[in-house]
This record gives C-alpha cells, sequence and structure tokens, in this order.
C-alpha cells in the first residue's frame, strides 16, 4: 500500500502515540493531532494486554479501510489529513474496545446470515462462516492480500515485513488449517445427521 510508504512518518507516531499513553510514559510528539490523541488515550483505564504487533496489525487494517473509502468517496480533504483525523478516531475506539472485551464478559448473540464476500468488512470484522470464523485478524489479512488484492507472495513479504519463504509457509499452513477445518466439519455435520435416524 503505496500510502503506507508515503505517510510512514504518521503511521508510526500514531503507533509511538498510543504505546506512550499505554504504558504512562509522556509524549515525546509535539504533532497536535498526537497530542490530542494522547490526550483522549490517556483517560482510559490501561489494564489490558495488547503488544506492538497487535496495534501494528489494527492500525494497517484500519489504513487499508480508510484508504478504500477515501477514493470511494473522494472527500475535499488531503488524504494525509483524512488518514490521520480517521484513523486516530479508529484507534482510540479499538483502545477501549479492547479494554472493554478483557475486562467484562459479554453474551454471544446470533447474526443474522449475509453472503460471503473476502472485502474489507471480512478484514475488519471478521465472518460467521465456519472454519472461516476460526482465523486470526493476520490469517484474513494474508487472506485479503492475498485474494482480494491479488498481491504476489513477494508483495505480500513486503507489506507484512517477513521474509518470502515465512509468508509461503504461512499461506500453505493456512491453507491447511482451513482444508482440515471444513473436513473436521463435514465429519461432524454427517456423524451428527446419521444420530438423527
Amino acid at each position: 500500500m503505496k500510502e503506507l510508504e508515503l505517510y510512514q512518518d504518521d503511521y508510526e507516531n500514531i503507533v509511538q502515540t498510543v504505546l506512550e499513553a499505554y504504558n504512562g510514559e509522556p509524549i515525546s510528539s509535539r504533532v497536535n493531532y498526537c497530542k490530542k490523541l494522547y490526550k483522549s488515550l490517556t483517560s482510559i483505564r490501561n489494564d489490558f494486554s495488547f503488544d506492538e504487533a497487535d496495534l501494528r496489525q489494527q492500525l494497517t487494517l484500519i489504513w487499508i479501510y480508510l484508504v478504500e473509502k477515501y477514493y470511494a468517496s473522494t472527500p475535499k480533504i488531503h488524504i494525509r489529513q483524512y488518514l490521520i483525523k480517521c484513523s486516530s478516531w479508529m484507534i482510540r475506539d479499538w483502545f477501549r474496545h479492547e479494554m472493554l472485551i478483557q475486562s467484562h464478559a459479554s453474551p454471544v448473540e446470533e447474526k443474522e446470515e449475509t453472503p460471503f464476500t473476502i472485502d474489507v468488512g471480512f478484514l475488519i470484522n471478521g465472518t460467521d462462516y465456519f472454519p472461516l470464523n476460526t482465523l486470526t485478524p493476520y490469517e484474513r489479512y494474508l487472506l485479503f492480500l492475498y485474494y482480494r488484492e491479488d498481491k504476489s507472495i513477494r508483495q505480500i513479504a513486503y507489506i507484512v515485513q517477513h521474509d518470502r519463504l515465512t509468508v509461503k509457509n504461512q499461506m500453505q499452513i493456512l491453507n491447511e488449517k482451513l482444508l482440515k477445518l471444513q473436513q473436521e466439519g463435514f465429519y461432524q455435520w454427517q456423524k451428527t445427521k446419521q444420530n438423527l435416524y
């Protein structure tokens, strides 16, 4: 994603600001949007756990979503300001969400089935379809890049900052995992069906 390369300093500023707020450290950036983000985060309880890899992954997903939304709607502000403003809000909301789900057990609600596609919604929110509902955010990201964005293994390796062989192995393991889960799910369904008669 070219925007991640073009505005890498802003991306890193947001990451650093969130980490400083989470760790209770003083803010190091003098940029206004970082100061506002830091202030909004320090008012939230941070007695939950996440690491820098989680943060970077989530911010990358947010930027992918925002870039697609920006070019679809073409707002009147520059894409850099759009990314900074919207991703600051969204990463703050993610921060709050992580705090809530780790501190309170919430009941699982049944959702109405919707047609499945590998799109930004799948990337951000996942899906209820088995076995795709067993995927981690990183695994969804790999599938999104490979099938929706039509990226090569080499391109994906560059985006996720791993070597090509590692990503190739991850994709192979991911495909084998999905196939195995699908086969196990079908077997369980057949067994349940037989018990009904």
